[in-house]
């Protein structure tokens, strides 16, 4: 037995649209096993049953009201308001997608130890910032520049007040729940703009103290690994709460390569840990507030 069908005309100058409601599959099942009542074969579909979210337009030439091309009555309650080459999302995805617009989204300072433009540490903090765009909600990287600030020099406090450029600054690290480090290693150690931005948050009122924190690193050899445990001494006077894991300390010499000439990561396994850097990031942060 054939579904109910119904002539919609539409003309618009030289075309017409032709609107068709994709039929369940199992309304078709029903529909050849049991037959239906003549009284239903007339009967037209109410228009407050259709569902735009499954109506698919097909442009065809104009026809008369005439015309056998028909258009199929929709069921009264359709499956899904998804297109049909997507996969449904599971319970757990939707509990996770749920949990993610609920969370508060944190700000991560992001502060790189070289000074250099093409710095592959610099670049490792831009991929950082462009993953937490694309994957990973509630967790927004702002990069904090520290070429300004002069070097220190307690001379330059005056009355318990610090140089405009410290101000801004330690203002900035203030205010964010969490700290992404890009540590260059320079002679085994600590890159000096960094550790010089580290002194001058901590003078007076400790502007880092209690807050969680996350280190990447890019260099030859060792991939900037003796300047993370540095900055992790570092980080035990000055009351930081570094993530153990995972670490990320990039090769960036060896083969293939890891950076373009601009300093921009380039390298997709690089960027997936990288993302799992942060995603334990948020999630220590998230912990150490709820706490």
């Amino acid at each position: 037995m054939a579904c109910p069908r119904r002539v919609v005309p539409v003309a618009s100058s030289s075309v017409a649209a032709l609107i068709i409601v994709l039929v369940e599959s199992s309304h078709r099942r029903r529909t050849q096993t049991k037959p239906s009542s003549a009284s239903h074969e007339t009967q037209q579909p109410s228009a407050s049953r259709l569902t735009p979210s499954r109506i698919y337009w097909e442009v065809v030439p104009s026809v008369p009201a005439s015309h056998p091309l028909t258009i199929l009555s929709s069921l009264p309650k359709l499956r899904s308001s998804q297109p049909a080459h997507s996969t449904p999302r599971t319970r757990g995805e939707e509990r996770s997608m749920e949990a993610a617009a609920t969370r508060p989204v944190l700000r991560v300072a992001a502060i790189c130890g070289s000074l250099r433009k093409a710095s592959f540490n610099r670049g490792l903090l831009r991929a950082a910032a462009e993953v937490c765009e694309d994957s990973i909600p509630g967790l927004r990287v702002d990069h904090l520049d520290i070429s300004d600030l002069p070097l220190i020099n307690t001379d330059l406090e005056i009355d318990g007040g610090f140089p405009p450029a410290v101000e801004a600054f330690r203002a900035k690290v203030a205010q964010a729940d969490c700290f992404l480090f890009g540590a260059p290693e320079y002679n085994y150690s600590i890159a000096t703009p960094l550790k010089n931005a580290l002194d001058w948050a901590s003078r007076g009122k400790n502007c880092w103290a209690d807050k969680p924190a996350a280190i990447v690193s890019a260099g030859g050899g060792f991939g900037g690994g003796r300047s993370q445990y540095h900055l992790r001494q570092v980080g035990v006077f000055l009351d930081l709460h570094f993530i153990n894991k995972p670490e990320l300390c990039v090769q960036a010499f060896q083969q293939p390569p890891k950076f373009d000439s601009d300093g921009n990561l380039i390298d997709a396994q690089i960027r997936e840990r990288l993302k799992q850097v942060l995603l334990s990031l948020q999630a220590f942060t998230l912990r150490l507030q709820k706490d």
